[in-house]
């Protein structure tokens, strides 16, 4: 896809790089779409090459990252050549653009072309960020880290609108669609990190705002895939119950007795319901979000735990870092953790609580890890070690 990207930067845009649109497919069709509202979307294929890094973030496998590395520079490539500055503001902007499959109401007109809509500031920024850190790892390509590092400098912030709510396009516009089920601008909560509530609380608020106005919005266009968003988002913002709300409306209301999930007919035109399995995929991940995080600097266990999931245990969950976690846990509390590392590193390791009765393990053997701030151990590992902690 890439490859054939190259031409599509050339033929339709006269930039560097490659670039993919809405209907990329493994033959090599990156044009756009034809029609605007959803076709013209060039952050399509930053989309799924930010997926590239994020393999390097779980495994540390360098010889993919080489492979990976030349997808990424020539995405990145293309938006440096690609952005303009905005003559009102100073920041780069692409545009003009889409938020996914949304539209906004300006003189009274219902319009989907925007510059630098909110999804693609956090695309731009994610793919950036990957090139920069696959460069600077890999120990090549300096100038370009350079020309990357002040594009990223130059982006535009996020913004909080009128309602309290993050904005979807850099202004302040009303939507066209209030129930609509594309939350496009939210991937900066989920899959990515760029709003946490750790980091950013007061961006978190407002993406909590965003969430619950499309939620009750009347007539909200609930399919599968929008309901396993919800999923990932609340178990970001960590809300247990409503991410518990969003599995059970998933499962009740938008898989059929098979368990394949669905569309739901009406919704976006569809005639009949439609098997998509966006929402089998985007639910497991949401409900594996809810028992594990690792998009911080730290593994996280039991980050979003329902009170109605008090028991229980998972084998085999990854976690960013090149660690593999096993966990059982009763009444709510971590009963037995287990980290099995896939790599040399640094494992700094969130507990939902410390109380002083836990054992630590390192290879079977008794073991003090340090002790950081915020209930998190800290413990080096080598690849093949496992580190344990026990709840007497």
């Amino acid at each position: 896809m890439a490859e054939a990207g190259v031409k599509t930067a050339k033929t339709v845009y006269g930039c560097d790089g490659w670039v993919a649109h809405t209907m990329a497919n493994v033959w090599g069709f990156t044009a756009p779409g034809w029609g605007t509202g959803w076709g013209l979307h060039p952050t399509g294929g930053a989309w799924l090459a930010s997926h590239l890094w994020d393999y390097y973030r779980f495994t540390k496998d360098e010889v993919f990252l080489l492979r990976a590395y030349p997808v990424l520079k020539q995405s990145a490539l293309f938006f440096l050549d690609y952005m303009i500055e905005d003559p009102n503001s100073g920041y780069l902007v692409t545009g003009p653009s889409t938020s996914p499959e949304n539209a906004f109401l300006w003189n009274g007109k219902q319009l989907p072309l925007s510059m630098m809509p909110t999804c693609d500031r956090v695309i731009v920024y994610e793919i950036l960020n990957a090139c920069q850190s696959a460069a600077e790892l890999l120990q090549v390509d300096e100038e370009l880290r350079g020309r990357v590092i002040d594009a990223l400098d130059r982006l535009p912030p996020f913004k909080i609108g009128k309602y309290g709510q993050l904005q979807e396009w850099q202004e302040d516009y009303e939507e066209a669609v209030p129930n609509h089920r594309h939350t496009s601008h939210l991937l900066a909560l989920y899959p990515y990190a760029q709003i946490t509530p750790e980091e950013t609380p007061e961006l978190a608020k407002a993406a909590a705002v965003t969430i619950e106005r499309r939620l009750n919005a009347a007539d909200w266009e609930d399919v599968e895939w929008s309901r396993a968003n919800m999923i990932n988002f609340f178990a970001r913002l960590k809300d247990s119950r409503k991410a518990r709300e969003s599995v059970l409306g998933l499962i009740n209301d938008l898989s059929r007795e098979n368990m394949l999930t669905i569309s739901p007919k009406g919704i976006a035109g569809a005639p009949t319901d439609i098997f998509v399995f966006d929402g089998n995929e985007a639910g497991a991940a949401g409900i594996m979000e809810m028992l594990l995080q690792s998009h911080e600097e730290y593994v996280e266990l039991l980050p979003c735990l329902p009170e109605e999931w008090n028991t229980g245990s998972y084998k085999g969950l990854c976690a960013r870092g090149g660690f593999q976690v096993d966990l059982s846990w009763n009444d709510g509390a971590v009963k037995h953790a287990q980290v099995t590392a896939t790599n040399d590193n640094t494992l700094k390791l969130k507990l939902p609580e410390r109380t002083g009765r836990e054992k630590y393990y390192k290879n079977k053997k008794m073991f003090d890890p340090i002790l950081l701030p915020y209930g998190i151990v800290r413990v080096d590992l080598q690849k093949g070690d496992i580190f344990e902690v026990a709840y007497n």
